[in-house]
């Protein structure tokens, strides 16, 4: 990879338009759990972290510029992206920021420039990967910022389009993510589905494991969770194609050993990754229940029984599980 020569200038929160608030009030619909924090998207607007009864609101008032925050392995520091305060370049502009929860600090990295793409923080706190998007004028592209210096490195370009989320192995080698594979019919292009690939960090080299999207690695290593297509719902005849993942499944990380748990109705879209247990023994499937609100109704799949059990009801999305401290 090489060195985009751009360092990001980090700034302290007494920018931010919000406090972090330690608060009980209004905090009764949100998921928790004993042993647990989650990292929570309570909709549209804010960042939440619920510990066991306690609840704290890491960011408020995202609006527009509200994307999926990403939490390292040990609960210590979350990413998001967001318009400071004082921003020249307009209130749609995003920038990476950082939040340490022992330090109660913000570390904002004015220089950095989130538009469209996907990222997510390395599990030892340290790493930014950033994914953007495919536009009419670039392909999609790797981006890496170094949270300690503020450098950002330009990783591998792809061709195609990719879809909406990455997932870092545990020992931050790898990334899992899932890009768009053209299919043909009869020497004519059909409606694409996606592939889960994974890029080597340090050698910038890009593999194929697995058609399917929203790839999530256990924390253990052992396994990637993903999305996949149900075989057999195409009809060509009327011209139609089915391009929504309505299965989850597993694999070994290296591809081998897939298998299918949970199969969905044939138009449901899965649209969140798994989110695995800090012990890699389960994982919670977000199934969206309200598109407006964007709130879902959560499961539990527990690998051993191969048993599913709704834990919560018309939620905000869960995007992480950490051990509580």
């Amino acid at each position: 990879m090489r060195n985009s020569g751009l360092v990001a200038g980090v700034i302290l929160a007494l920018v931010l338009p919000w406090p972090v608030a330690f608060a009980q009030a209004d905090s009764a619909h949100l998921p928790r759990l004993s042993g647990a924090t989650f990292l929570i998207g309570d909709p549209t607007t804010n960042i939440t972290l619920t510990s066991g009864q306690d609840t704290s609101t890491v960011q408020q008032a995202g609006g527009e510029w509200y994307t999926s925050p990403s939490i390292s392995a040990d609960g210590s520091v979350i990413a998001t992206a967001f318009h400071y305060l004082g921003d020249s370049r307009g209130f749609m502009h995003r920038t990476f920021a950082t939040y340490t929860i022992r330090d109660n600090r913000w570390a904002v990295y004015k220089q950095t420039s989130f538009t469209n793409g996907v990222f997510a923080i390395s599990p030892n706190g340290t790493t930014l990967a950033y994914l953007e998007f495919k536009t009419d004028k670039a392909p999609a592209q790797f981006h890496f910022l170094d949270l300690a210096t503020g450098k950002m490195t330009a990783g591998p370009k792809l061709e195609q389009d990719v879809g909406a989320s990455i997932s870092w192995s545990p020992d931050g080698l790898r990334i899992a993510f899932d890009m768009e594979v053209p299919r043909m019919l009869n020497k004519a292009l059909i409606p694409p589905l996606h592939a889960i690939c994974v890029l080597d960090v340090q050698n910038g080299t890009v593999s194929k494991l697995a058609d399917g999207t929203l790839p999530s690695w256990s924390p253990s290593g052992d396994w990637i969770a993903f999305n996949d297509y149900s075989e057999g719902r195409d009809d060509p005849k009327q011209g139609w194609f089915a391009t929504n993942a309505n299965r989850v499944s597993v694999m070994h990380s290296d591809g081998t050993n897939p298998r299918v748990l949970i199969t969905f109705s044939s138009d449901e879209d899965l649209r969140v990754p798994a989110v695995w247990s800090p012990d890699s023994k389960t994982f919670l499937i977000n199934r969206l229940q309200d598109n407006i609100n964007n709130t879902m109704d959560i499961y539990q799949f527990t690998l051993a029984s191969g048993k599913l059990k709704r834990m919560f009801k018309d939620a905000p999305p869960i995007y992480a599980w950490v051990a509580a401290k």
